[in-house]
């Protein structure tokens, strides 16, 4: 009967990483939670698409094991979770180190954890089969958003079309330029043709 792809798609785009909450370390190492000795617990507080928020206690206990304290709130009759998430340390070029999280449903290394609605604890992105809203588009459009994303860099359409904005170098504006136009033409090449009786 249908061909691939025919029939009710049901429940597609639910696994988005843009509607779920995240941690992200680099919040963390912003505020200083890995750097200065007196930051031991920071409260991250992010906002949910449904215009609520979500709070999230990071308590640190680097100095003595390289391990971090969750305390979050999950569910409709609220229900306390303690988590612990291990970090994980790499050595910079020029010295230093970089913090990560170890994922705690699959122990790989990642720096930002997911908090689905449907799950009770952080996790990866592929632990909870998350995609990027990008993933789901045509090739039209994402050809079309890249497009915009160039003109963006060039600063404004009209200086596109027209003359070098100032402070631009030449070669990065005309780079841009070609991108953005070969982007347009591929989003055009594959927008759906809308035909007429």
């Amino acid at each position: 009967m249908g061909g691939r792809g025919s029939g009710a798609q049901r429940g597609r785009h639910t696994h988005i990483v843009e509607k779920v909450v995240r941690l992200d370390i680099t919040d963390l190492r912003r505020v200083g939670l890995f750097h200065s000795p007196t930051v031991q617990a920071v409260r991250v507080t992010t906002q949910t698409l449904d215009g609520g928020s979500h709070t999230v206690q990071v308590e640190s206990s680097l100095p003595v094991s390289h391990t971090v304290r969750l305390s979050y709130q999950i569910g409709t009759p609220a229900q306390a979770v303690l988590a612990q998430v291990s970090l994980l340390a790499t050595l910079q070029t020029y010295g230093g180190r970089r913090w990560w999280f170890a994922c705690p449903r699959c122990q790989r290394r990642c720096g930002v954890l997911y908090l689905p609605v449907w799950a009770e604890d952080y996790g990866c992105r592929a632990c909870h089969s998350l995609r990027y809203a990008a993933q789901y588009e045509s090739p039209s459009l994402r050809a079309w958003r890249q497009a915009e994303k160039a003109l963006r860099q060039i600063d404004d359409l009209r200086a596109a079309l027209a003359a070098k904005p100032n402070g631009k170098h030449l070669n990065t504006f005309l780079r841009l330029q070609q991108r953005a136009l070969a982007y347009m033409q591929t989003s055009l090449a594959t927008w759906p043709m809308i035909r007429t009786a």
